[in-house]
């Protein structure tokens, strides 16, 4: 594996992002009692995570695929503010209470699901395309982790939904493509993936159709405008 990861890191990477989405998409669909719910996906991310971060300690390429600190200042980034404002999405309409252990779970699932999407499509295939071309890399690094969140169809979302989901996952693809390629981590991606994704939890499961559009929105129009703005910046990333 380590030999491919540094002679083969396209194909490295497609592997991987392959094999995340075959494996989580069966975790999604396995049964469980209520009293374990989102077990399988906490226990898949645990174990998917356990088996990949050792490996980029191995090879040392931790600094080079992202996992470190950022390389240049927080007031370059607007001190990070529109992430915050992607993360109140999840409160535009209304908040509910934690109903329970299986909250905490998907709570703490998203953490590795956050942890294992950066590093797949930011970190190692965003990396292996930037050797090819910037902008080349830049868009199909977005499209890919948009089509990625079909997944969620195999667990029986509403196909509609599910097409919304791949839509503005795609805008928010290219924000964390932009946030790494200008910042050389992958730090702040993972945080504010986690946190949209996690904290699901307080959104109310009472939406009405046109509520339900609104985070989708959120999503799109925030991620668009701050990634258009950090466009401006100079990379961090070479290719």
């Amino acid at each position: 594996m380590k030999q491919m990861m540094r002679k083969k890191p396209l194909m490295f990477s497609l592997i991987c992002i392959g094999a995340y989405v075959v494996i989580f998409g069966i975790a999604q669909s396995l049964p469980a009692p209520a009293a374990l719910e989102n077990a399988w996906e906490l226990a898949v991310g645990q174990l998917l995570s356990c088996m990949l971060f050792p490996l980029l300690s191995l090879t040392d390429q931790r600094s080079f695929y992202g996992v470190c600190p950022p390389a240049v200042p927080a007031k370059k980034m607007l001190f990070y503010l529109p992430l915050a404002a992607l993360i109140s999405i999840n409160f535009w309409c209304g908040a509910e209470g934690i109903s329970g252990s299986g909250d905490l779970r998907f709570l703490f699932s998203m953490l590795f699901v956050a942890l294992l999407e950066e590093v797949l499509f930011r970190g190692l295939l965003f990396r292996a395309l930037l050797k090819e071309g910037r902008r080349q890399a830049i868009l199909i690094a977005s499209l890919t982790f948009g089509l990625g969140h079909l997944v969620n169809l195999l667990s029986g979302s509403d196909l509609m939904a599910g097409l919304l989901q791949a839509a503005y996952s795609m805008a928010a693809g290219y924000l964390l493509v932009m946030l790494f390629l200008k910042s050389g981590s992958l730090l702040p991606g993972i945080l504010t993936h986690w946190l949209l994704n996690g904290l699901q939890i307080f959104t109310p499961d009472t939406l009405s159709t046109v509520q339900v559009l609104v985070p989708g929105s959120g999503i799109l129009v925030i991620s668009l405008a701050y990634g258009l703005y950090l466009r401006r910046l100079p990379d961090v990333l070479q290719q």
